[in-house]
């Protein structure tokens, strides 16, 4: 006579879920270029961004030129307009505000952002010397 053994039920373990990998952050946006051109009144500033058209810079009708700053030829200059040229360019007037020494340089003061992509990066608080 055959006997057989008694059958074991194993009971599975659970395993540790996965950790899913979080989306990478993309990275900041950032300034790559700026052209200066003095004029008459002041300077025209146009900044290039590392943005695609695909993501391109966001309408900056509503923000604040007067975030905007530079140092040009020992005066100092503040945004008074700006619009977008293009997916990854902005134009900025800088009206003459006073004398300033120092070297060429142009500064934004985000408190909080008002400049952005599609992306939702949003440009910080930066300066940036003018060569």
């Amino acid at each position: 006579m055959l006997i057989n053994p008694p059958f074991r039920v194993r009971k599975r373990q659970k395993r540790n879920p996965r950790p899913t990998s979080a989306a990478p952050k993309p990275a900041v946006l950032t300034v790559m270029r700026v052209t200066l051109t003095p004029i008459e009144s002041g300077i025209e500033a146009v900044l290039r961004f590392n943005t695609t058209e695909a993501d391109p810079l966001d309408n900056v009708s509503a923000a604040n030129p007067a975030k905007w700053t530079a140092r040009y030829g020992g005066t100092r200059y503040v945004g008074i307009a700006m619009a977008t040229l293009a997916y990854n360019d902005l134009f900025i007037l800088l009206e003459s505000a006073e004398e300033q020494a120092g070297t060429p340089l142009i500064a934004y003061a985000a408190n909080p952002s008002d400049i952005a992509d599609a992306l939702d990066r949003a440009l910080g608080a930066f300066e940036m010397g003018i060569v």
